[in-house]
């Protein structure tokens, strides 16, 4: 279905009825939801540890299709698009502001993903930013950020010719999959002073790591555990002793 997004829409999102079951277990997240939300509101979504924010949330952009009932988003429905095409026009970020990744900054952070897409001149300039191509990011970026999957396009993203093209003051940071890294490389880049450092959560051989980068001071390494913080794993973990309970005594 081709998009006919509206962004001048006055209901900017309009829920109507909206019920979401997790199969298999058939757990209700959401029932008979009904909102609106017109254009210049803010809206805060409040409510304790699962009780169905994010599953709300996540039916906005397409993460999630209804189980029953319909979303709208700028005139659209949601449910009969891509993720990919929504992606343009919903951002969708970390529900703590002062934990993002990109920037610093929930304005910045929510315009990094329609920077990487692409944008007409005139909506980079409403959203204060640029779209370039890797060529362009390898040269100019301070801080290369690798988040993406890896894919036949994707391994060997950054290799010795891309370092080379790097700043020597620029930094390069994975959390998406290590194969998208030629370690080698990079262990030739960081001993000869091409870029100043690196963070990576991951490996081409985990748990394998290439002894080089073990042992240089300008290297960060965790063991694949980006989303290993107290925020995160102890409403896991709650979510997780509640699942049980339910399984157990239902």
């Amino acid at each position: 279905m081709a998009m006919a997004f509206d962004p001048q829409a006055e209901n900017v999102v309009e829920i109507e009825n909206l019920g979401h079951i997790y199969q298999p277990m058939g757990q209700v997240a959401l029932k008979n939801i009904n909102l609106t939300i017109r254009k210049g509101e803010f809206v805060a979504l409040i409510g304790q540890n699962g009780s169905g924010k994010t599953t709300l949330i996540k039916h906005l952009n397409g993460l999630l299709k209804p189980t029953s009932g319909s979303v709208r988003v700028g005139g659209v429905e949601v449910a009969d698009q891509l993720v990919s095409d929504m992606s343009h026009y919903i951002g969708y970020v970390f529900q703590n502001p002062a934990h993002q990744i990109f920037s610093d900054t929930v304005e910045s952070e929510v315009a990094f993903g329609p920077k990487n897409l692409g944008f007409s001149p005139e909506a980079e300039a409403a959203l204060g930013c640029r779209y370039g191509s890797l060529e362009t990011l390898l040269e100019q970026a301070d801080f290369l950020c690798l988040h993406c999957r890896l894919t036949e396009e994707t391994a060997g993203l950054i290799g010795r010719a891309q370092l080379a093209r790097m700043k020597p003051t620029a930094f390069l940071i994975n959390t998406g999959r290590g194969a998208l890294v030629d370690e080698g490389a990079l262990a030739d880049a960081l001993l000869e002073g091409r870029i100043a450092g690196a963070a990576l959560d991951v490996f081409a051989r985990e748990p394998a790591v290439e002894p080089r980068l073990l042992e240089l001071p300008s290297v960060v390494l965790t063991p694949h555990l980006g989303a290993s913080t107290r925020d995160n794993r102890i409403p896991m973990a709650a979510i997780a002793a509640e699942r049980t309970r339910e399984a157990l005594f239902r």
